[in-house]
């Protein structure tokens, strides 16, 4: 994995301020956002069984959690620390758990969840193996952590860009891990946890 920004803007307030400009933009206040998303939603849905517990982690505004509680019919959480956005994703979809924290620190008991998804998410930490971590100690044993990162420069907000070995090395120690590129340029993975 490589460096690409040296300071790391991602804070609450910052992203609030992303979503506000985001919702603006859009046009629509009650849009979530899907932009680009479709392939990566497609393999992420695959790692998800009908009745499972999911968690979507630093979620913003993304559809893919009520999505899948429609689709799956799953119990559904998405957590964001960002304050706008769980605010916006409950009044939109009032039927999923919305909860603002720091994916750092999960607010959740070991082994809760039967997946665990971070779509974008992994190339915002300063230590990305620690958001690793984290999700593997609140994923079910059997259960799957998911996640995506572009493998190409991202904006302003990405700190890092990974090649698939990057990720290998770091959800290998916690299981099976099943790697791959979707279009237009991201890299999925799938890790599905063994006891420890």
């Amino acid at each position: 994995m490589k460096r690409i920004h040296k300071l790391n803007p991602n804070n609450a307030e910052n992203w609030d301020k992303e979503w506000i400009k985001y919702l603006r933009k859009s046009g629509n206040s009650d849009k979530t956002h899907i932009t680009g998303s479709e392939e990566r939603f497609k393999y992420f849905g695959s790692k998800i069984n009908a009745g499972d517990i999911i968690l979507d982690l630093a979620c913003g505004l993304s559809e893919f959690t009520q999505i899948m509680k429609k689709e799956k019919r799953v119990k559904a959480y998405g957590m964001d620390f960002s304050r706008f956005a769980m605010r916006k994703m409950k009044k939109i979809t009032p039927g999923v758990n919305w909860v603002i924290g720091d994916v750092l620190k999960i607010p959740f008991r070991s082994r809760t969840f039967d997946a665990v998804i971070a779509g974008e998410t992994i190339e915002h930490f300063e230590k990305p193996g620690l958001l690793i971590s984290e999700m593997e100690r609140v994923t079910k044993i059997g259960g799957r952590m998911v996640l995506s990162t572009p493998h190409i420069y991202g904006y302003k907000y990405h700190l890092w860009v990974f090649k698939e070995s990057d990720l290998m090395d770091l959800m290998k120690p916690f299981g099976d891990v099943e790697i791959k590129r979707v279009p237009d340029h991201y890299i999925v993975a799938c890790c599905t946890i063994k006891s420890s």
